[in-house]
């Protein structure tokens, strides 16, 4: 059960600048930097964010925001699926401002396995924060003004990408059919000794026979695409991550359940399907959870993309071309 925002947290991304500048925390050429970085970033004008004075009063009392969001998501939980739940809040939220909760209830017992709509076959976690170097290229740290927040490592991508490809060694030996992975430990002795091998680089296995759906991780247009040339993805594989980040913006580890939602909202989950959900964290880790669909879905109002999923998918070209126009007037208005 992933959670909803109200429509009146949909924000234009043009107005993104006056949200910042009415919040008295960054100056003009911060402003404009970030501005870059959010039209870069392949979030749409129809997504979600607090409006300025939520967003501020979330930052000085961040609970603020689990008492609202979090009860919201756990009492839609609990008529969808009439389970009876405690209330637990944690201390604080993991990330201010930013509204990203679901729900998941998960079972062990047989008799669930009449209702329940996945079946858990692997879950493979990589932590490679043994060394400073992985663990500290993501850190809360305060600037130079004393200002906390998050200090991203220059190579944070790379050192992502090992942790990555540890883990997704893990996951091939367990789900890849034999013939790939023959073909896999075949390439390497074969690079070594033939010169056009080398040229063309390691084999990569096909996920595709794996598994028929992929929910990646959207820490990022960036990440998407990268995940997408690593694993010789199509487009379509790669569509519901890319949805899921226009409408719902970074909701981080929440982000393969927004993708999920979307699949099962088009209607393209069907029995037997092979799920592969992808995710990061600091740490730095990369977990993957395999599930296999073990019933027949039907559609549901309680999905989150129910009310808007037929207007989806969108061109975000277009909106690109259409968001600089945007940004160019408030360019002039606020004198970046």
């Amino acid at each position: 059960m992933c959670y909803k925002p109200l429509d009146s947290f949909r924000v234009l991304i043009s107005s993104f600048p006056e949200h910042m500048e009415r919040w008295e925390k960054f100056d003009p050429e911060n402003i404009e930097f970030q501005t870059k970085v959010l039209e870069r970033a392949g979030i749409g004008s129809e997504s979600y964010f607090p409006a300025v004075s939520a967003y501020c009063q979330m930052h000085r009392h961040p609970h603020h925001e689990l008492q609202y969001c979090v009860p919201n998501t756990l009492s839609s939980f609990h008529d969808h699926q009439q389970v009876r739940l405690q209330k637990r809040y944690p201390p604080q939220p993991l990330w201010h401002g930013v509204q990203r909760y679901v729900a998941v209830l998960l079972s062990n017992r047989n008799r669930d396995k009449k209702i329940a709509k996945y079946e858990l076959k692997h879950l493979v976690r990589t932590h490679i924060g043994a060394k400073d170097v992985y663990y500290k290229c993501i850190s809360l740290e305060p600037d130079n003004e004393g200002i906390t927040g998050v200090n991203l490592s220059k190579s944070l991508r790379k050192l992502a990408g090992e942790a990555f490809k540890v883990n997704v060694t893990r996951v091939a030996v367990l789900v890849l059919p034999y013939s790939e992975q023959i073909k896999y430990v075949v390439s390497v002795p074969w690079r070594r000794i033939w010169a056009p091998a080398r040229k063309r680089g390691p084999y990569v296995p096909d996920f595709k026979r794996a598994f028929e759906h992929f929910c990646i991780h959207l820490g990022g247009k960036s990440v998407i695409k990268t995940v997408k040339e690593k694993l010789k993805l199509r487009e379509r594989d790669i569509e519901r991550s890319k949805m899921t980040l226009y409408k719902f913006g970074n909701t981080s580890l929440a982000s393969t359940w927004y993708s999920l939602g979307y699949l099962e909202a088009k209607g393209r989950v069907k029995k037997r399907d092979r799920l592969w959900q992808l995710a990061f964290g600091s740490g730095i880790k990369c977990n993957s959870a395999v599930w296999r669909c073990i019933r027949k879905l039907e559609p549901e109002d309680s999905n989150v993309w129910s009310d808007f999923v037929h207007k989806y998918p969108v061109d975000p070209g277009n909106y690109r071309s259409f968001k600089r126009i945007e940004l160019k007037l408030h360019k002039k208005k606020y004198v970046f």
